[in-house]
């Protein structure tokens, strides 16, 4: 301020010079100066320009300050408090034999741990885990080494309210909620009423689920409970719903059927998958809505890596044209999810043999009836065939050409005796 103070005299001096105006001196007080209406106005703008510079040096200063990164030594000592690791050596050696913890993983719990509390804290907390969920010491170790933040809690009061809470709430057995815990070992260190309970609620309500309904997805998909569900699971839900315009209750099946969708991101795995299956097959808008709601696993299923080679190994193999294609996937979706080496070529193998049927004729009979791809050869297509051929006393050439007349016949299962 009193860098500007000078400034300001200097150059109020060098204007009044410039003007010829008499100052007064200190032995005349009361000298006045005939300063014109002009010459006020010109004083005035360089006071206001004096004073603006000297607001926008100190904003500027403080606006510095306030973007300039905070050093570790400037940075107060309350936060430091806050932020610094608080590693009980005893404890933490504790862990380290209890679990047989290697010197690496022990570095990875440093990384993610910012408390460990002195032994007797340690020994209890993990007493309590591997007794109430019925742990292997394998189990418990791997638990730690994912969730290390667990042996921060105590026992009594974050641990044991949580699992009974969580295990109320689902209605769940002692080894489901082993399997739970052991998925998502982050539920133990969630407050039960302020993260895991309005998650729970929020999506039976949203997809109005009953109480075994919302077991059954969790139980599937465990990560849901660690979600925030109006950050996380609502807009996926949402954007999925939209894109496929679902209504409450198809969405509601979809998710029943196929939980893990959940745990999918829309925008980098369900949309490019969705999309990618539809150009590729040329669905309409409903044709893939159809496929979907049929068979909800596609949606987690990468296209390129595991859908891609599927369609064009069965495209090869029966010799199908694009529409031919289309029409067998519109009429069996769940070819999509079989394996074609394991369950689709076999099938189609032993079925060609059975009756003698030329690459036409085995392309001709699963255009007709793909349904043939899903059954068991053993189980349901041979002893169908055999009974059929011995009640109308028909040679092989005559099934041959019966099956290939009317191939539906295979799937009739009223011929085959229960």
């Amino acid at each position: 301020m009193n860098k500007s103070c000078n400034t300001f005299s200097k150059f109020f001096t060098s204007i009044a010079r410039m003007r010829r105006w008499q100052l007064p001196n200190s032995r005349n007080v009361y000298t006045e100066i005939q300063i014109k209406r002009w010459d006020k106005m010109w004083i005035c703008t360089v006071i206001l320009l004096l004073l603006f510079h000297e607001i926008s040096s100190f904003v500027g200063q403080g606006m510095l300050i306030a973007r300039y990164p905070v050093t570790k030594q400037s940075r107060p000592l309350r936060i430091l408090a806050l932020t610094a690791k608080r590693i009980d050596a005893a404890g933490m050696e504790y862990l380290q034999v209890r679990l047989q913890i290697s010197s690496e993983e022990t570095m990875k719990i440093h990384r993610k741990l910012l408390f460990c509390p002195g032994e007797n804290q340690v020994e209890s907390s993990l007493d309590g885990v591997e007794d109430y969920l019925k742990l292997s010491n394998e189990q418990l170790r791997k638990m730690i080494l994912t969730q290390p933040s667990i042996i921060g809690c105590r026992w009594d009061k974050n641990i044991k309210p949580t699992l009974d809470f969580v295990q109320s709430k689902l209605n769940m057995s002692s080894n489901e909620l082993q399997k739970l815990i052991l998925n998502q070992p982050s539920i133990i260190g969630n407050s039960f009423y302020n993260n895991t309970l309005p998650t729970l609620n929020d999506l039976q309500d949203h997809l109005k689920l009953s109480d075994a309904e919302l077991k059954k997805i969790i139980l599937a998909q465990p990560s849901i409970v660690s979600m925030s569900f109006g950050n996380n699971t609502l807009p996926k839900l949402n954007a999925l719903q939209d894109h496929l315009k679902l209504s409450d209750v198809q969405l509601r099946k979809m998710v029943l059927t196929q939980p893990t969708i959940i745990g999918c991101s829309f925008d980098k795995n369900i949309k490019p998958t969705l999309d990618e299956l539809q150009g590729y097959l040329n669905f309409s808008d409903a044709q893939l809505r159809k496929i979907i709601l049929t068979q909800p696993s596609i949606i987690i299923l990468s296209f390129h890596d595991n859908t891609l080679p599927k369609l064009n190994a069965l495209k090869d193999h029966l010799m199908l044209s694009d529409d031919e294609l289309k029409k067998v996937i519109l009429r069996l979706p769940a070819i999509i999810a079989y394996n074609f080496d394991e369950n689709i070529k076999p099938t189609l193998y032993v079925v060609q043999d059975h009756l003698k049927l030329s690459s036409k004729e085995l392309r001709k009979l699963i255009i007709h009836t793909p349904q043939i791809i899903s059954f068991s050869y053993d189980d349901n297509i041979k002893p169908t065939l055999e009974i059929l051929q011995d009640r109308l006393e028909i040679s092989d050439a005559e099934l041959k050409e019966m099956v290939v007349t009317m191939p539906s016949i295979i799937s009739y299962s009223n011929i085959v005796p229960k």
